[in-house]
């Protein structure tokens, strides 16, 4: 693994976002004492970082597809012919 200035995006978000290991951790850490110019990019980078939000009462089944389908002048062709492809297994 060798961190340059060509591919330490990646790496930065990877940290940011616990996923390296304990030596790549030392290794970005080392490359940014290394490249101090960089370390503001990594301390903004840091304050972008989005916490985990409980989700609290949300209602899965509203996201299920209904199977009743209601028929209006918008779409009552479209219902009709999959109820004939239905009907005549098509």
């Amino acid at each position: 693994m060798n961190i340059n200035r060509n591919n330490y995006e990646e790496f930065l978000l990877l940290y940011l976002d616990n996923e390296l290991n304990s030596h790549q951790l030392n290794a970005v850490e080392i490359f940014l004492q290394q490249n101090p110019d960089l370390q503001q990019e990594f301390f903004l980078l840091q304050e972008t970082k989005l916490l985990n939000e409980p989700i609290s009462n949300f209602n899965k089944t509203s996201l299920y597809k209904s199977t009743v389908a209601t028929i209006h002048q918008n779409n009552y062709q479209e219902q009709f012919l999959l109820y004939w492809k239905m009907k005549n297994k098509l």
